[in-house]
């Protein structure tokens, strides 16, 4: 496969990826602080965007707030944004035009190494063997 074939591959998953999470956060109604935090996560990963202050701000408010209406309902940010890169990587590995090293660099990762540990980390099997099984092996990260 050539450079250019795969960052078409990669544009494509994107696109449609995005266009998927639009749907979906379309259908969401926006109410509560927590729930806008949430949308600006999901929407930030869609995007590329996995930084913590970077979330914060797309959700109109400071890291410490966004830091506390998580941790007032039980997780972090840092476990929500962990949560939706595994989104992420799982969606885009059940397209066989993703390579591995494709699917990291979505999800954020320099390196495929790093992204094979937390893959292993969310999912308790490798991208290659999830990519068998062809579906998630845990219900919630």
């Amino acid at each position: 496969m050539t450079t250019s074939q795969a960052s078409a591959d990669l544009f494509a998953f994107a696109r449609s990826y995005l266009e998927r999470c639009r749907e979906r956060i379309a259908g969401d109604t926006v109410q509560t602080d927590f729930q806008r935090l949430l949308h600006a996560v999901r929407t930030s990963a869609a995007s590329g965007c996995f930084d913590s202050r970077s979330v914060a701000a797309a959700a109109g408010m400071s890291l410490r707030t966004a830091q506390r209406l998580s941790s007032e309902e039980g997780t972090s940010l840092a476990e929500q944004i962990d949560s939706a890169r595994a989104d992420l990587a799982q969606e885009a590995l059940l397209d066989p035009r993703m390579s591995v090293a494709s699917v990291a660099r979505l999800a954020g990762y320099a390196d495929c190494r790093s992204f094979r540990r937390a893959f292993r980390r969310w999912t308790d099997v490798t991208p290659s063997e999830f990519r068998e099984g062809g579906s998630p092996s845990v219900e919630e990260h």
